[in-house]
């Protein structure tokens, strides 16, 4: 059951990409991103997109606790229809993840449930097809994984990307937490 008041969350998209070759540094950046933004199965708006162009910026703190991420770019959808697409977020810095975002060699995915991000989308005001992504907020879970053994690509990460909704209506007053 969902607390009096708050929001829930629905299941909503998966967006995958691929980041390519890359300097090391306080701040990671690279513009040669592909990958896919596609809607879960019973999300009310269907989606298959491609990413155009998408930078993913990871900033390493001062004290080197944690990265704080920023993924922005472009996607078009299989009908033709492009999509803004921003996210900020949040990740520790941790000895694997060093290690993965180094290249080490058999450095294995980060686990689910280390990282979080907001998600935002700005769509063509004639598009009502896809109008819900622009009027919705989405909140996201994320993992990176090792990139390809030939090194075209640096890293990969796998955003899981959920509406954020109002929750149940309610008339009248919440009762006092306990």
């Amino acid at each position: 059951m969902v607390a009096c008041g708050f929001s829930t969350l629905a299941p909503a998209l998966i967006f995958s990409h691929t980041i390519g070759p890359t300097d090391i540094g306080y701040t990671l950046y690279n513009g040669e991103s592909r990958g896919t933004l596609k809607s879960v199965e019973g999300f009310e708006t269907s989606l298959n997109a491609t990413v155009v162009h998408m930078d993913d910026f990871f900033n390493l703190y001062g004290d080197g606790s944690n990265y704080s991420i920023e993924p922005r770019g472009l996607v078009l959808t299989d009908d033709g229809v492009a999509i803004s697409v921003h996210a900020t977020g949040l990740f520790a810095r941790t000895p694997e993840i060093a290690s993965l975002l180094a290249g080490d060699p058999g450095t294995p995915s980060e686990d689910w449930g280390q990282s979080y991000s907001a998600w935002t989308f700005d769509v063509s005001k004639n598009s009502t097809k896809y109008r819900n992504l622009a009027d919705s907020m989405f909140v996201g879970n994320f993992r990176l994984m090792p990139g390809n053994s030939d090194k075209s690509s640096y890293f990969d990460v796998e955003y899981r990307l959920s509406k954020i909704t109002p929750g149940p209506h309610i008339q009248g007053d919440c009762p006092e937490a306990k």
